[in-house]
């Protein structure tokens, strides 16, 4: 197997595009992340896009766009050699996301090249929708939000990843801003607002190659419990299905058993797992 690399999201496009269309679920971050590029949407310095390919085929590929890479979907022993490439450019991620199989053997990988550890701080499920079951109950009701919203939305994209993530430094506020204002443009983000006050936030990526993506899915903590979260996440699977979506996927922390009983309850079904590995380089 061969390893192409390129810094043109269009180009990563062209060439794996029938590979990404034929695992449109478990290709979506990567598709996504590069059409977001191509429409200056997205933006990072000198952007890593991989494919791996065997007998003028593609059967996997990769990327390095955030502090972690990625790996999609292959063969396990593609993630060895995606991590050899991405190490061989000089570029030094701080961790790796991707579908376990080839993640496991990316970290690895790292780990003997660099004689750093790799750990998993996250293990993740790929759900995709089987029927919605929207709940029930739920004062309040769904909007799209819009410029008015982008401060409120930059401070719970803040406060959602500094969660989430907790074992990182969050970016500065100003990624957030950012974040914010493009999603906005995009119509990605959808609140859930009782008696006028946003109370909860679920967004949205897609349709790509026809599986939209719900995520991230916020209600700050003093409003949890009354099933906002749960009712903004049916009303933005209901908008990709209206837009065409003919799939719609979404990850959770396995570690987190309310999170996955909410989404199970809605009628999303665990069809794989993710994993996420943190690289701590040799002291």
């Amino acid at each position: 197997m061969d390893v192409w690399t390129t810094d043109d999201p269009q180009a990563f496009l062209d060439r794996a595009g029938a590979h990404l269309a034929a695992e449109p679920v478990l290709t979506n971050v990567i598709a996504v992340v590069a059409e977001r590029m191509t429409r200056g949407t997205y933006t990072w310095d000198e952007p890593w896009f991989a494919t791996v390919e065997q007998d003028g085929a593609v059967v996997a590929s990769g990327m390095h766009t955030a502090p972690n890479a990625y790996t999609g979907p292959g063969p396990d022993a593609v993630g060895a050699l995606l991590a050899q490439a991405l190490l061989g450019s000089g570029r030094t991620p701080l961790g790796v996301v991707g579908i376990r199989g080839p993640v496991a053997g990316f970290a690895r990988t790292w780990a003997t090249v660099t004689g750093g550890t790799a750990r998993v701080t996250t293990d993740e499920g790929v759900h995709v929708l089987g029927t919605l079951a929207s709940p029930t109950g739920v004062p309040g009701a769904a909007r799209v939000a819009g410029p008015a919203d982008e401060d409120l939305l930059a401070g719970w994209l803040l406060d959602f990843t500094t969660e989430a993530f907790a074992d990182r430094e969050p970016d500065p506020r100003e990624v957030f801003v950012r974040r914010a204002a493009t999603g906005v443009t995009e119509r990605r983000f959808l609140l859930w607002e009782v008696d006028g006050a946003p109370v909860s936030l679920a967004g949205r990526s897609g349709p790509t190659h026809g599986v939209g993506r719900v995520g991230p899915v916020w209600t700050p903590p003093a409003l949890r419990r009354r099933g906002y979260a749960a009712a903004a996440t049916a009303a933005v699977t209901r908008a990709l299905l209206d837009d065409g979506a003919e799939q719609v996927m979404l990850f959770t922390d396995l570690a987190n058993p309310t999170s996955n009983g909410v989404y199970a309850r809605l009628g999303y079904v665990q069809v794989g797992e993710a994993v996420e590995y943190t690289f701590d380089p040799t002291p």
